[in-house]
């Protein structure tokens, strides 16, 4: 095991680490990650890197590249930046970078395969580093079960000229579209009807009364024409319409949830041996993934 920076392991506290593992297969992935993380204000100091060793290597050629590969990693970080740990043993090296025995053992071996583990400290931005991770290619924690490793977390042993055979299995996944379930259309129309309003009006009237006198002396009254004018009035009745404000109606929408029930047939793949002649074949047994 090469590891160019690792961080100590006063990172795990509580039982609980903000040490984030990440297994990149292409190492060029890793080197976007580490490029990434930086850029996003990520220190180097919380950044470590550990390749398989070049002594595991089967041949020179190999040898030399993973040589190479570990020299690429170290020139991504200054001397004050580079901290780095010898040990022979895989475990105490991954250990030392800040991983649970359980995550140890899944990315040591690997680390077998090739490839290279970056660990970053996070700290209280967990989730920013994850979504850098993931957008890099990498296997994390969270989706470390779904890949297929070199051989189990927990054992060392590895059987020579193993084949897999993957058992495949569909699952229902559920997506919500939203469509238009039809219109609602508000709007005004105008009606028209009749009122008939009693209205009380007032006119006025002459009123002529005559009363006899006797033989009153006329005094200076002279004869000849003489007239009077009494003008009179009437009320008469205008109407005039000025629109008002009857009420106010209010338009708008509210999500209502209900629940609808989908069905569908899924598949799934199940294990069958069948042996021909005297073939002897162990009990299939399941590991821990």
């Amino acid at each position: 095991m090469n590891p160019v920076r690792t961080e100590p392991d006063t990172r795990v506290s509580s039982g609980q680490t903000t040490t984030i593992p990440a297994y990149f297969r292409d190492p060029a992935d890793a080197e976007r990650a580490i490029s990434e993380l930086s850029a996003a204000g990520f220190s180097k100091k919380d950044i470590g890197v550990a390749l398989r060793d070049e002594s595991e290597a089967t041949n020179k050629t190999a040898a030399s590249k993973s040589e190479g590969l570990v020299q690429r990693f170290r020139s991504m970080f200054s001397a004050s930046e580079r901290d780095e740990y010898e040990s022979s043993d895989a475990v105490d090296v991954l250990d030392h970078m800040g991983l649970s025995e359980e995550q140890g053992g899944y990315f040591r071996n690997a680390l077998r395969t090739g490839g290279v583990l970056v660990t970053v400290n996070a700290g209280s931005r967990i989730g920013e580093a994850l979504a850098i991770l993931r957008r890099t290619n990498a296997i994390t924690t969270d989706n470390i079960r779904s890949q297929q490793f070199a051989q189990a977390s927990s054992g060392d042993t590895r059987e020579f000229g193993a084949q897999r055979l993957q058992l495949l299995g569909e699952t229902l996944r559920i997506h919500k579209d939203r469509v238009q379930r039809g219109e609602v259309k508000v709007r005004k129309e105008v009606v028209t009807e009749r009122q008939n309003v009693e209205v009380p009006v007032t006119r006025e009237e002459v009123v002529i009364e005559r009363h006899p006198v006797q033989g009153r002396d006329a005094g200076n009254a002279s004869f000849g024409e003489k007239e009077i004018r009494v003008p009179v009035s009437e009320e008469q009745v205008r109407v005039e319409k000025r629109p008002i404000v009857r009420e106010e109606v209010s338009v708008g929408k509210r999500a209502v949830q209900n629940t609808k029930t989908v069905s569908d047939d899924v598949r799934h793949e199940e294990l069958r041996v069948d042996k021909e002649g005297e073939a002897s074949v162990n009990a299939p047994t399941r590991k821990r993934a």
